[in-house]
C-alpha cells in the first residue's frame, strides 16, 4: 500500500488501522504518516535516497529523533504530545 492513510478522515483512518491489525498476512506499506506506521507495523524499514538507514522494531526507529531528522522526518505526533 502506498500512503494508505493520506486522504482519510480520522474515523476512516482508525477503521483502516483496525482492519490492517486484524490481517495476519504480510503487509508492505509506504508512508510518511509515522503514527500510522507505529499503530500498524511490526517491522519498519527506513529508506533514504534508495539506501536502507534502519530496519527493525518501529518503536525503536520512530523514537530516534536524531536519525529521523537526519533523514528528513520528525518524531511521530503522538510522541511529541507525550
Amino acid at each position: 500500500m502506498d500512503e494508505p492513510s493520506s486522504t482519510l478522515n480520522p474515523r476512516n483512518r482508525r477503521n483502516l488501522i483496525g482492519l490492517l491489525n486484524e490481517f495476519d498476512g504480510l503487509k508492505i506499506i509506504t508512508s510518511h504518516d509515522l503514527d500510522f506506521i507505529w499503530d500498524t507495523c511490526q517491522r519498519t524499514i527506513l529508506i533514504n535516497n534508495g539506501r536502507i538507514v534502519a530496519d527493525g522494531n518501529p518503536q525503536d526507529i520512530l523514537r530516534n529523533k536524531k536519525m529521523l531528522e537526519e533523514n528528513g522526518l520528525e518524531l511521530p505526533l503522538s510522541l511529541i504530545r507525550r
